[in-house]
């Protein structure tokens, strides 16, 4: 099969980026052939990678450049594709050509139907309880939904979202990573959906050793509504011996170093900033558990099943699409924003972790439940049946 990935980024910094690249892996190693456009100027092709910039295809609706959709069009003639998968695009003009010319899905990796693409009204430090609808009009306002407080970025945000809720009908099927993330679009846009969960490449042979395992691990964007602050606040709760690695960065890394600092940890402390895969990795295999504040509806949460992996316990924030991989033989769950209870919660697992130097189960659990044999076990047979439908009328 010949298959066409669609997406704006594709650097190795991007979690997106990243799953595209090793879905194509995946998929040339079993034979199929994969051409990626991308609208990335830092992006670079590894060996036997095919992939070609169209200049137009940042998420930046509806100002991408007409001949977008043309050049898209014709470098998928060109390599004959079977199927198109959108994954990172809101260029509607493209899809749309393309979805009209072959068999094409596309994969939400967000809350798209949402104006601010996270179902999160930072106001109020909570979960929208209603979903998009005429109320976002107020709402985004109101209640924090987006953070710019610039008119013209509301206005276009919500003229964004409302133009997705209807093109979005016009995908045969479309994917998500969690049935959190597939509720949203069923209830916002009628459209169909199908599951298919994230895969991860991590210690796909063998597991890390067991070995002595201590300490924190936090990784992800530094923003607010990862909780990265609430994290603090709970490590400040637990014994001096227990330390924390952060990897990521992001505007709120100033504000969360100050933090550590007033609270007296900033020694335990360790802001590592941007970490490769294999940094995560590294630092996953002998961590007693991974941290997963979030105080937004996570999507899915990828770093939770690499944790895993690596054999460390997850602590999470109870949200989204979390519970779509979560196994509480490896971890607890806990409510978002209360440090006390996070604190208590991974006290109790690290003590776990600390003791039996690792998690083997939770390896052998990632490796049947998300491992690239299960993700493209239900990801190639909608391919196929894309295939037989045809394009979209």
């Amino acid at each position: 099969m010949r298959i066409v990935f669609v997406t704006r980024a594709y650097s190795v910094t991007g979690g997106i980026a990243r799953h595209v690249r090793d879905l194509a892996r995946e998929l040339e190693a079993r034979g199929s052939k994969v051409l990626v456009l991308h609208d990335d100027p830092g992006a670079t092709s590894e060996a036997g990678e095919k992939i070609e910039r169209i200049v137009g295809l940042a998420d930046e609706w509806p100002f991408s450049p007409r001949s977008t959709a043309r050049g898209a069009l014709e470098a998928a003639v060109a390599f004959g594709a079977d199927v198109v998968h959108v994954q990172e695009c809101d260029d509607h003009a493209t899809e749309v050509a393309l979805r009209g010319r072959f068999p094409a899905t596309k994969t939400l990796h967000v809350y798209d139907a949402c104006p601010a693409g996270s179902l999160y009204q930072r106001r109020l430090h909570r979960e929208c309880p209603t979903g998009p609808g005429l109320h976002c009009w107020v709402d985004t306002t109101t209640k924090g939904c987006i953070a710019s407080r610039r008119p013209w970025v509301h206005l276009r945000m919500l003229a964004r979202a409302t133009a997705a809720r209807s093109h979005l009908t016009g995908y045969r099927k479309l994917v998500t990573a969690s049935e959190a993330v597939a509720r949203h679009i069923r209830s916002s846009t009628g459209a169909e959906v199908a599951v298919v969960p994230n895969f991860t490449r991590a210690f796909e042979n063998a597991p890390p050793p067991a070995g002595e395992r201590r300490g924190l691990a936090y990784v992800g964007r530094l923003v607010p509504d990862k909780g990265a602050h609430v994290l603090l606040d709970a490590l400040a709760r637990l014994p001096g011996a227990i330390e924390l690695d952060v990897l990521g960065e992001g505007g709120d890394r100033p504000r969360l170093e100050e933090r550590a600092r007033s609270l007296g940890i900033a020694a335990r402390v360790r802001f590592r900033g941007w970490a490769s895969a294999e940094e995560v990795l590294t630092v996953l295999s002998r961590t007693a558990v991974l941290a997963l504040p979030s105080l937004w509806p996570e999507p899915f949460g990828i770093v939770g099943i690499e944790a895993l992996a690596a054999c460390a316990g997850v602590v999470a924030s109870r949200v989204g699409g979390v519970d779509q991989w979560f196994d509480a033989r490896f971890g607890e769950l806990v409510p978002p924003g209360d440090a006390a209870l996070l604190a208590d919660a991974i006290a109790r697992v690290h003590e776990r972790v600390a003791r039996e130097g690792g998690l083997p189960l939770a390896h052998a659990y990632v490796r049947e439940k998300f491992s690239a044999d299960a993700h493209l076990a239900k990801l190639l047979p909608l391919y196929e049946e894309l295939v037989k439908a045809g394009p979209t009328p």
